[in-house]
């Protein structure tokens, strides 16, 4: 994700027209030194296959990991830990080719760049799309889009030389892999999955979780929206030689109301939704609640007499 006023075909495009050139619109068809512009086949279009997406992700490891040390208490999880959500996941498509591809073999194909740009406030985001096939490594290996997880708990966990026999390490998710969600590539359409989320729960770490999850599962970056929404996106392709396309048409989407998902265990999944205060509170609606088990809390840590501070 990129702010518009760096992209460097555009600004080569606006000093282009800063000095009073045009390469194409100025130029005979026979004798443009610059070739065509890109098409756009079609009206691209931003695809919700169905509404509100949910994703669940599996924090087991990662909270029995982590919550000895968060609450200085010996405790486990009471199950597999589930935690996630609904949110408003659609796909960015365009089919885009251009008439004079480069007859140097240098590029498979003359199309630089498709993307769609949208406004956040004060600024506008452009949105790369891609013709990948969903590949999560560029061609050097590199991950894509790096995302670093946001939840404060350490989510990435496993077997490794530092580990017990018995229990797996965690860690910070410092470049969680995104991708596309190009379904094909090389076949001339261009696709990006986007995620738009506005959970409302009294602890952010709920929030952060689910984000986490969607980045682990789907491999889209979440942004922030509120519900009723609507988002409007110019879509634009530029080729090798600096020729640009606008898409005459402007699809929208609509963004929907989020929703937390939690099971495994009651009192953790209901501290997760309602806050600490619903743990700590001699009436806090967590209260009473099983799960988070063990030798400091062996009827549970909602149930802890008097309550955890």
């Amino acid at each position: 994700m990129i702010h518009r006023c760096v992209a460097p075909a555009v600004i080569a495009l606006v000093l282009l027209s800063l000095g009073g050139c045009s390469k194409t619109a100025d130029t005979a068809p026979a004798t443009r030194l610059f070739g065509d512009p890109p098409i756009f086949e079609g009206a691209p279009s931003v695809d919700q296959l169905g509404g509100q997406t949910s994703v669940l992700c599996d924090f087991t490891d990662a909270f029995n990991y982590s919550l000895p040390l968060a609450l200085s208490s010996k405790v486990q999880v009471a199950g597999t830990v589930l935690v996630g959500g609904s949110y408003t996941q659609f796909f960015l498509k365009a089919r885009v080719t251009d008439p004079n591809p480069a007859p140097s073999s240098a590029f498979p194909t003359d199309i630089l760049s498709v993307f769609a740009s949208y406004v956040q406030g004060d600024r506008e985001i452009t949105l790369v799309l891609f013709d990948d096939g969903g590949a999560l490594l560029d061609s050097h290996g590199n991950i894509t889009f790096p995302y670093g997880q946001t939840a404060q708990i350490l989510e990435s966990c496993g077997f490794d030389s530092n580990c017990t026999t018995t229990a797996p390490c965690c860690k910070q998710w410092t470049n969680i892999p995104l991708g596309s969600n190009d379904p094909t590539a090389g076949d001339g359409n261009y696709t990006r999955g986007f995620a738009l989320v506005n959970l409302n729960t009294n602890n952010d770490q709920a929030t952060k979780l689910f984000q986490d999850c969607i980045a682990q599962k789907n491999h889209q970056v979440p942004v922030p929206a509120s519900p009723n929404t609507v988002i409007t996106f110019r879509f634009d392709a530029v080729d090798h030689e600096g020729n640009l396309t606008t898409a005459p048409i402007k699809p929208f989407v609509v963004a929907g109301t989020s929703t937390f998902e939690c099971s495994g265990d009651d009192c953790l999944c209901c501290w997760l939704q309602y806050g600490s205060g619903a743990v700590t509170d001699l009436n806090g609606r967590c209260r009473g609640l099983p799960g988070l088990y063990g030798p400091d809390a062996p009827d549970g840590f909602c149930n802890v007499s008097p309550p955890p501070t």
